[in-house]
C-alpha cells in the first residue's frame, strides 16, 4: 500500500503542467491566463490541491444546522500557514455566497466557507465527497461560453483543466460552473438562475451580455415543472418509462424557443435512468439499448465544438464502460458485454486522453477490455456507432450482429438466429433477392 502510494505521488509530481499566469483584474480580482499558445484538447494545467476538505450541506447554498458552525471553524483550524495564505489571495465580497451562517462565524472562517462555496471544485469525479481548492484552477473565472474543462482523478492526486478550444498566449481561461451537461443549450434565463441559486452572483459573461434578457414561457416553465414531475418518479419504473415516453414527445413537438434545451433535459435523465438499471436491475441487459439511444440523441443535440462534448466523452462514455465492467462481474455470460467491448475499442482512447493513461480507473478498464485504438475520434463517428446497436429479433438485447444472408436481422446470439429461423425463413430469402450472395454466417455490421 505504501509502495502504490509513493507510485502514484511521483506521477502526481511527475505530470504536474502549469500553462498559465495569476494576474490582477480589474473586475475579478485574479484570473488566469495562458502563458503560451495551447491547441483544443491539450493540458492547460495539472495540480494537486492545496486545501482539501470533505463537502457540507452548506456549500450547496441550502439550510445550514449550527453544528455546520463549528464544522468550518474545525477545518479552519486544521489549515497550514501556507494553506491560510492560499486563502487570502481570493478576494472577499461580503455579498458572495451570503448566507446566515456568516453571523456565527468569525470573519476569517466565514471568508474560507465563501471561498470554498465560489472558487472550490468537487474533488475525484464524484468517486469522493470532497472539496478542493488549487493554486491555480481556483482562479480560473466562470464564463457560459467557457474555454476549458476541468477534470479530477482522486486516484492519481491530480486535477487538470483541458482546453475546450485553441488560446492564444493572453487569452483568459474560462470554465462553467454550471456542472450540468448541456449547458450550452441552457437559455439565459436558466443559467442566470443557477448562478444567483448556486453561487449567488449575476453572470455577466461575453454570452450573457450577448443574449436578448427574456424571461421563461409559460410552456418553457410548464415543461420545466413535467420535468421535475417526471424525476420523482424515478423509483417508480413503469410509471417513470410511460410518462417519459410522453415527455420526451412534448418537448421533441414544442415551438417554444427552449425546445433544444427541454429535450436535452428530458433525454438525460432518461439515459441516466436506463443505466442505473443495466447496473442494477435484475432485467438490467434489456436497459442498454435505450441508454445508449438516448446517449446518441444527447450527442446529435450538443452544439459542434461544445465544451460539454468533452464532458460527455468523459463522463457518460466512461459510464457505460465503468458500468460493463461491473456487469463483467454480476453478469459475466451477458450478451452485452460484446457492445461494451466493441464500443470500448473504438472510443475507450477518448477517455485515456481525458483521464490520463497512469490514472488508475483507465488502468482498471483497460485491463478488463484491452488496449483501445490510437486513431482520431470524430463525434459524428460516435454517434454512427451508437446508432449501429440494434435490439435482437428474438430477445431484443443490444447487439451488433446481423444475419449474414439478409443482413437486416439482428441476433445477440447463434441459438437466437436458430430459434428465429423458422420465423425469419421467408423475409430473410425475400431480401437476399436485393442482394449479393452473402456468406450464411454472422458478421458485424460494420468492418
Amino acid at each position: 500500500r505504501l509502495i502504490c502510494s509513493l507510485f502514484y505521488l511521483g506521477v502526481a509530481m511527475a505530470y504536474r503542467i502549469c500553462l498559465v499566469n495569476v494576474v490582477p483584474h480589474p473586475v475579478y480580482g485574479r484570473v488566469l491566463e495562458a502563458s503560451q499558445d495551447i491547441g483544443s484538447g491539450e493540458d492547460i494545467i495539472r495540480e494537486s490541491p492545496l486545501i482539501l476538505v470533505d463537502s457540507p450541506q452548506s456549500l450547496s447554498h441550502s439550510g445550514v444546522e449550527q453544528a455546520d458552525a463549528h464544522y468550518f471553524s474545525r477545518e479552519y483550524a486544521k489549515l497550514t500557514p501556507d494553506q491560510r495564505g492560499l486563502l487570502q489571495r481570493f478576494e472577499s465580497n461580503p455579498e458572495k455566497a451570503a448566507h446566515h451562517i456568516s453571523t456565527v462565524l468569525r470573519p476569517e472562517v466565514d471568508h474560507f466557507r465563501r471561498v470554498l462555496h465560489v472558487n472550490g471544485h468537487a474533488y475525484g469525479t464524484g468517486t469522493t465527497n470532497q472539496t478542493a481548492l488549487f493554486e491555480h484552477i481556483s482562479f480560473a473565472r466562470h464564463s457560459c461560453a467557457s474555454n476549458s474543462v476541468y477534470n479530477s482523478v482522486a486516484g492519481l492526486g491530480v486535477s487538470r483543466l483541458i482546453a475546450a478550444q485553441d488560446l492564444k498566449a493572453g487569452d483568459m481561461v474560462s470554465i462553467s460552473y454550471i456542472a450540468n451537461l448541456g449547458s450550452p443549450l441552457w437559455p439565459r434565463w436558466r443559467r442566470k438562475e443557477d448562478l444567483a441559486n448556486k453561487f449567488a452572483f449575476d453572470c455577466t459573461c461575453a454570452r450573457c451580455s450577448s443574449e436578448e434578457a427574456l424571461p421563461p414561457s409559460v410552456e418553457s416553465v410548464a415543461l420545466s415543472v413535467a420535468l421535475e414531475r417526471l424525476d420523482s418518479m424515478w423509483d417508480y419504473k413503469e410509471m417513470f418509462l410511460k410518462t417519459a415516453d410522453a415527455h420526451v414527445k412534448t418537448c421533441a413537438s414544442s415551438s417554444d424557443p427552449d425546445k433544444t434545451y427541454h429535450l436535452f433535459c428530458a433525454c438525460n435523465l432518461v439515459r441516466e435512468f436506463h443505466m442505473n438499471h443495466y447496473r442494477q436491475s435484475a432485467d438490467g441487459d434489456t436497459h442498454l439499448l435505450p441508454g445508449l439511444e438516448a446517449l446518441a440523441i444527447l450527442y446529435e443535440l450538443l452544439p459542434v465544438g461544445s465544451h460539454d462534448v468533452m464532458k460527455y466523452t468523459c463522463g457518460s462514455l466512461a459510464f457505460v464502460f465503468s458500468s460493463g465492467l461491473q456487469i463483467q462481474k454480476s453478469r459475466p455470460g451477458s450478451a452485452t458485454l460484446r457492445v461494451v467491448n466493441r464500443l470500448w475499442n473504438g472510443f475507450g482512447g477518448l477517455v485515456r486522453d481525458a483521464y490520463g493513461k497512469d490514472d488508475p480507473d483507465y488502468f482498471v478498464l483497460a485491463e478488463a477490455f484491452g488496449s483501445p485504438s490510437t486513431k482520431p475520434v470524430l463525434i459524428a463517428g460516435i454517434i454512427v456507432e451508437l446508432r449501429c446497436v440494434k435490439p435482437c429479433a428474438v430477445c431484443g438485447l443490444p447487439v451488433y450482429l446481423h444475419c449474414g444472408r439478409c443482413r437486416s436481422t439482428f441476433y445477440c446470439l447463434e441459438a437466437c438466429q436458430r430459434t428465429h429461423w423458422k420465423e425469419h425463413k421467408n423475409s430473410c430469402q425475400a431480401a437476399q433477392a436485393q442482394l449479393a450472395p452473402q456468406s450464411e454466417q454472422m458478421r458485424p455490421i460494420l468492418t
